[in-house]
């Protein structure tokens, strides 16, 4: 019994490990997916985080909230809307809020897709 507590804290380092390693996993399948698609529509591919992308759109309030915001997996392109091309960018956007309640603070971050 007295080394149960060690084999506990060792399953829980090696399941926190499993999980970031499989959250990298995912997000590197996405941004080959990404990728691909962009090259399917002739489109350009930036990966890279972009922070001034919130103050470009800020007229948008969904880009203007939060902390640590940044777009990345960017696509540029043109559409084809009603017979004309139009600009178009679509990526990933990520922001932080903290919240403070008594001597506990909580960060949570908060991803979406986007399409302009």
């Amino acid at each position: 019994m007295a080394g149960l507590p060690i084999i506990l804290i060792i399953v829980a380092v090696l399941a926190i490990a499993v999980v970031v390693y499989l959250s990298h996993l995912a997000a590197k399948r996405r941004r080959e997916a990404l990728a691909a698609l962009a090259a399917e529509l002739g489109w350009r591919f930036d990966p890279s985080r972009d922070r001034s992308h919130d103050d470009e759109y800020a007229h948008f309030e969904i880009f203007r909230r939060g902390h640590s915001r940044a777009a990345y997996n960017t696509l540029f392109g043109e559409l084809d809307i009603y017979g004309r091309s139009c600009p178009a960018k679509m990526g990933d956007f990520t922001y932080k809020i903290t919240t403070s309640t008594g001597k506990s603070r909580h960060t949570h971050t908060y991803r979406f897709s986007y399409l302009i």
